[in-house]
């Protein structure tokens, strides 16, 4: 279970809604990881709100779902 206690906010609603995106298209945590050229440890401390993702790492992921990060955090910013 997610513990975005130690998260600002517009952090742990992008977070979510990428995971969200990825869930709707099916991918795990590990292809994730391996179509972003990152650390499988790296998708889940973040899926999980223990660590807060880099740009590159955001960029990477919104890349692989086919979305745009600018959308992603205007929505989150409307939440």
């Amino acid at each position: 279970m997610p513990n975005f206690d130690h998260l600002d906010e517009l952090s742990a609603t992008v977070i979510r809604l990428l995971r969200e995106e990825r869930d709707r298209q099916g991918i795990s945590g590990k292809e994730l990881a391996k179509r972003c050229g990152l650390n499988q440890s790296t998708i889940s401390l973040t899926d999980r709100g223990l660590r807060k993702p880099t740009l590159d790492t955001l960029l990477r992921i919104a890349a692989v779902l086919k979305i745009r990060l600018g959308a992603v955090l205007l929505k989150a910013e409307s939440v």
